[in-house]
């Protein structure tokens, strides 16, 4: 699957679109499709060295999206493939699936768009 990552910190330069293996949710994780991602100031503060400290040289940025749940990891009943969420603060939502703990998911209604979600205040 495809995501973007940040090569090191500076400008949009150093992201690039990676193919990234597949991978299945574990206990208490659902695997998202993301179909909207926010860009917000945190992002742009790990992009240029401000902020995640620490973290590893390639980093998967996003932290917020929705979409659908695709797959549900052992434990998790509250959640079945096919359900709209929208979260917030689950690095990596900048690719075409995302794990996330599903204490980060909020199931939302068919009648939203996906984006507009995000920008719900």
């Amino acid at each position: 699957m495809k995501a973007v990552v940040l090569k090191g910190p500076a400008g949009p330069e150093v992201l690039a679109v990676v193919e990234r293996a597949d991978v299945a949710p574990g206990p208490g994780e659902a695997l998202v499709e993301v179909a909207a991602a926010g860009v917000n100031f945190m992002d742009m503060g790990v992009r240029h060295g401000r902020a995640g400290a620490g973290e590893p040289s390639e980093h998967f940025l996003g932290v917020e999206g929705a979409r659908r749940v695709l797959a549900v990891g052992d434990g998790v009943a509250e959640l079945k493939p096919g359900t709209r969420v929208a979260w917030v603060y689950a690095p990596g939502s900048y690719a075409k699936r995302a794990l996330i703990t599903t204490d980060a998911l909020v199931p939302t209604p068919d009648g939203i768009d996906d984006l507009k979600l995000l920008l719900i205040p």
